[in-house]
């Protein structure tokens, strides 16, 4: 079975707007196995809203988010995220103002900073032969 892929924005990076983007698509959506949030917080808010729906995140519906914020690493389960080097992020960004400020750089600058895969127990492996029933209830969900 090939992936299913569709866009849904949360209207915010928050954990209210992950709360409000994950109900509608875990409505529209019910079977879905696996989820990739913007964020950690937008990811965070997902976690909740698929419990209430009665799936075991990292079991039912695996959940990764972006930026390894401290608190991904103590929610249950802990949440698969991208790490990004923060420090060097700024210090990157600061030097290029400075130059720009100073008139010694006329032109943008791309840089790519490495970033890494933090496995945790929010993701899983999809079962050989592809996902089972979805585990996600409608019945379950709160009102």
């Amino acid at each position: 079975m090939p992936p299913v892929t569709w866009p849904t924005w949360a209207t915010a990076i928050s954990r209210e707007a992950g709360l409000e983007t994950g109900r509608a698509m875990l409505a529209r959506h019910p079977g879905v196995t696996a989820v990739y949030c913007a964020n950690d917080l937008i990811a965070l808010g997902l976690m909740t809203v698929a419990a209430e729906h009665g799936a075991v995140v990292g079991r039912d519906l695996s959940v990764a988010g972006f930026d390894d914020i401290f608190v991904s690493q103590l929610v249950t389960p802990a949440l698969t995220t991208i790490r990004q080097p923060i420090a060097r992020l700024g210090s990157q960004a600061a030097r290029l103002a400075v130059e720009a400020i100073e008139g010694r750089r006329d032109r943008p600058e791309r840089i790519v900073l490495p970033v890494e895969l933090v496995v945790r127990g929010s993701t899983s492996r999809v079962p050989a032969g592809g996902p089972g029933p979805a585990r996600l209830s409608r019945a379950a969900a709160p009102a």
